[in-house]
């Protein structure tokens, strides 16, 4: 369906459309294969609508007119503002119409066309969320698209975007399901490679086309180009796909990774709904578009996260800037010291092995440079003790105390088996070694802590005891930056995804550290299970009871075999990731950059209200947009140990 002729199509040959009760035909606006659409007015309400018109060419064809009906009829299952809407269909002089809502902006592909072939980023990724939103009420509706492209996204005089064209809609089980011999029904250069291949759709079929939208839409061209439409498909089932930066190198990268993660060839490797798609536009969006550097400062941000504001009097303006400043340069400088220092080689160990090394002083672990609280180290960490889990000591911030566990360097092997169920792309094996040490907190981070160091507490569930929740992954760096710079500048941080899930497997190689079966979780995690279940009112998931409906206050449930509590469940944990890739075969220290500037939140263990097991696994990667915040979110944070 189009509503605006393109510059290629010619409406002057355009056949005089049959007369319609109820409409006034006032010209011709666009033509097709099948059909004609005519700008026109309804009478009874003096409003400009689109019809169209079949073409008589095609009107003899059972398959064209079931395919027209097929349009109307998915057209009317779904009112939604991002999807072109339906008035009427009927017949006349034996040929079928429809009338729909006039979308008067012209489509994705003319827009494209007019800024010399490319979209900038921002805008494209605009009509994306607008897509995503039109998808999720076909989604509603059990329908398949079928056949997204530029050409099929209409633009609103205001720039909404609109899904059009459900000409190849059906339902996602197949029940209304054509059979068509020796013909590819949809756009190859759009197709997913499951359609294609003549396979059962769902919804993801269509975020793949959305994808490649997208790609064609940042790029200039098509993910897949060859002299015929069945070479382009081949092309689409077998080749992998260009990285659209290869061809756009000012995209961001995130942005091309999100666009290779919704053309995947696995279905269950892309985004599994419109609405986790939209979720990741949203975020990349938020960043093209900078607010304040710091969540906790900024009075803007702080609303649009729910991040609460130092009180003013404790932190003026004036300051509060000074101190960003000051905290901007001695990261610089911090870095370029440790970047600068020569390099350890790393801790000769075999693989997998956690097997406990010397640890350093107390002197190595602060630096001799100016304490800008003023405190002693004495005052806030204790000399290395050790137990049954091994090496820990104790940081005291302001009467708050968190203890702190020894991970030595290692080698050590992360990620899933393909053969584990919720097993996704990026979580495939890596050998990642660890060329220097850390002491990482054996819980989340307590409000307690939080607010000393803060100055406020902004979770819902307000208990020093508990986790600090309703904090973005700004909010969470912000922290680990002033906790650091006020206890003698020391390298305090988020864990990477690497250093996460090493001390959450904890020396196993099962799905949970625990074992395969998630009720072997039983007293180590607080979880979605029976008591939560009953009080509201869900289907029952876990047969057990880990004593908690909502949040556990920290260590409240035995902890691993390094001593960390909580890996599994009670609150998503927020690490640093950079990217929704796979991490290489093998490789060293990834992602270990804390920088604001990524635009997606990588969470880890799962939550209290997880709906089911998948995410709590030691190597699920689920994630969020930079600004989301939670009741079920939280963090723990580590010290880095280079010495």
């Amino acid at each position: 369906m189009t509503n605006t002729a393109s510059p290629q199509t010619s409406t002057a040959s355009l056949p005089t459309p049959p007369n319609i009760a109820g409409y006034r035909i006032l010209k011709p606006i666009g033509a097709g294969g099948m059909s004609a659409v005519f700008l026109a007015e309804q009478i009874s309400l003096g409003r400009k609508v689109a019809i169209k018109v079949m073409s008589p060419q095609v009107a003899h064809s059972p398959e064209a007119c079931d395919r027209f009906v097929r349009e109307a009829r998915a057209a009317a299952a779904v009112n939604h503002p991002n999807v072109v809407s339906i008035i009427d269909v009927g017949q006349a002089n034996s040929q079928l119409y429809m009338v729909l809502e006039l979308v008067t902006g012209g489509d994705a592909a003319q827009l494209a066309e007019q800024q010399g072939g490319i979209l900038s980023e921002e805008r494209a990724l605009q009509i994306m969320i607008d897509c995503c939103k039109g998808l999720e009420a076909l989604h509603e509706a059990n329908l398949v698209h079928r056949d997204l492209k530029p050409s099929n996204i209409f633009l609103a005089h205001d720039g909404t975007a609109k899904v059009g064209d459900l000409g190849l809609a059906r339902s996602a089980d197949g029940a209304d399901r054509m059979t068509v011999t020796g013909h590819l029904i949809g756009t190859p250069a759009f197709m997913s490679p499951e359609q294609a291949g003549g396979e059962k759709l769902d919804i993801r079929s269509d975020i793949y086309s959305l994808g490649a939208t997208l790609f064609a839409l940042v790029t200039g061209r098509q993910p897949f180009v060859a002299n015929t439409p069945i070479a382009v498909a081949a092309k689409a089932m077998v080749e992998p796909a260009p990285n659209p930066r290869s061809i756009n190198p000012r995209l961001s990268p995130l942005t091309g990774e999100l666009i290779l993660r919704c053309i995947a060839k696995n279905s269950n490797d892309r985004f599994q709904s419109p609405r986790v798609l939209r979720s990741a536009l949203e975020g990349l969006l938020a960043n093209i578009r900078p607010i304040e550097a710091s969540a906790v400062t900024s009075p803007e941000s702080a609303k649009l996260s729910h991040v609460g504001s130092p009180p003013q009097k404790t932190f003026p303006m004036v300051s509060v800037i000074g101190l960003l400043v000051s905290i901007g340069i001695l990261i610089a400088a911090l870095t370029w010291y440790f970047d600068a220092r020569p390099s350890r080689s790393p801790f000769p160990k075999p693989e997998n092995s956690d097997v406990l090394t010397s640890a350093p002083t107390l002197s190595d672990l602060t630096s001799t440079t100016a304490n800008s609280s003023n405190l002693e180290p004495s005052q806030w960490v204790t000399a290395h003790n050790q137990d049954g889990f091994g090496l820990w000591r104790d940081l005291t911030f302001k009467q708050a105390r968190q203890r702190l566990r020894w991970i030595p360097p290692g080698t050590f092997t992360v990620g899933s088996p393909t053969s584990e169920i919720g097993h996704r792309g990026q979580e495939s094996l890596s050998t990642v070694t660890f060329s220097f040490g850390v002491w990482m907190a054996d819980t989340e981070c307590s409000q307690a802590l939080w607010e000393a160091v803060m100055g406020s507490n902004p979770s819902s569930s307000k208990d020093p005891r508990q986790p600090i929740t309703d904090i973005n992954i700004h909010a969470a760096i912000e922290f680990t930056h002033r906790l650091g710079l006020q206890c003698g500048n020391i390298r305090v941080r988020l864990p990477s995804r690497a250093e996460w899930e090493r001390a959450c497997r904890a020396n196993s190689k099962t799905v949970y550290s625990t074992g395969d079966d998630p009720e072997s979780l039983e007293g180590y995690a607080n979880l979605n299970d029976f008591d939560r279940h009953r009080a509201i009112h869900s289907r029952k998931l876990l047969s057990f009871s880990d004593g908690f409906v909502a949040v556990a206050p920290v260590a409240s449930l035995k902890p691993n075999r390094l001593g960390l509590f909580d890996m599994h469940g009670n609150v998503f944990e927020f690490c640093l990731a950079g990217t929704w890739a796979a991490l290489p075969e093998r490789c060293t220290d990834p992602f270990i950059d804390d920088s604001t500037s990524w635009e997606i939140s990588f969470l880890r263990g799962g939550s209290f209200s997880s709906e089911d097991t998948i995410n709590t696994r030691c190597a699920a990667l689920p994630y969020v947009d930079r600004i989301s915040s939670g009741p079920d979110i939280g963090f723990r944070f580590l010290i880095e140990d280079r010495h």
